[in-house]
């Protein structure tokens, strides 16, 4: 059995119904994009320390909120390569990956990295 979100990727069932596993797909939740936010006033990016996407979708939303070309010179944390490599498809120069993608992990490793 696969838990997965509805419109979720197809490699994995398909790499496994290739290797002959009989499966069932479970779809238990969708995403579903925000209204776009409202700001008080206008971002700064100049005065950005980086930017923390754990997903590619929140990458995504924000890229295409504002516009790449402002975000390209601001440092990126991500918790995957894949992320990553399309961020960097994206436009995006520094993109760095936290191993692991709790709150713990995260706050070290810019405490670490970015301060």
């Amino acid at each position: 059995m696969l838990l997965k979100g509805k419109g979720g990727r197809t490699t994995i069932p398909e790499q496994l119904t290739l290797r002959g596993a009989r499966l069932n797909e479970v779809v238990v939740y969708e995403r579903v994009p925000l209204i776009p936010p409202v700001f008080s006033r206008t971002c700064n990016w100049t005065q950005l320390a980086g930017i923390i996407a754990t997903s590619s979708e929140q990458a995504q939303a924000l890229l295409k909120q504002f516009n790449t070309q402002p975000l390209t010179g601001v440092k990126w944390l991500t918790v995957s390569e894949r992320i990553a490599q399309q961020l960097h498809q994206q436009g995006i120069r520094q993109t760095d990956v936290c191993p692991k993608a709790s709150n713990e992990a995260l706050i070290t490793w810019i405490q670490q990295n970015w301060e």
